[in-house]
C-alpha cells in the first residue's frame, strides 16, 4: 500500500500459520492514457483467527488488496498466499 494507507495488524505468533500473507506485492494498472501504481512493494500477514482493519484515504489501495486476496485480480509481481495456496498464480 502507499505510505498514507495502513494495515492494523499484529505479527503472527510463532508456530501459528498465517491465514493470508502478501510478499513484496506490487500492483500497477496500465491503460493507453495512464499508468497507476495501486500497491508499492507491500509485505504483511494475517494470522489464523486474527482480525485486521484496512484503513486509508480513497485511492490508497484498500480495494486492490481485497481483490488480490480474493483472487479477483493478480499482482504485477510478488506472492499472495491464502490458506497455504499461492493465489497470485491461479
Amino acid at each position: 500500500m502507499k505510505p498514507e494507507a495502513g494495515v492494523v495488524s499484529a505479527p503472527v505468533a510463532r508456530g501459528l500459520a498465517a491465514a493470508a500473507r502478501l510478499e513484496n506485492v506490487f500492483k500497477v494498472y496500465e491503460t493507453a492514457a495512464a499508468r497507476v501504481v495501486a500497491l508499492e512493494r507491500t509485505s504483511w500477514e494475517i494470522g489464523v483467527g486474527e482480525a485486521i482493519a484496512l484503513m486509508g484515504p480513497s485511492g490508497c489501495g484498500k480495494t486492490t488488496v481485497l481483490n488480490l486476496l480474493g483472487g479477483v485480480d493478480r499482482p504485477s509481481s510478488g506472492a499472495i498466499w491464502v490458506d497455504g495456496a499461492n493465489v497470485a498464480r491461479r
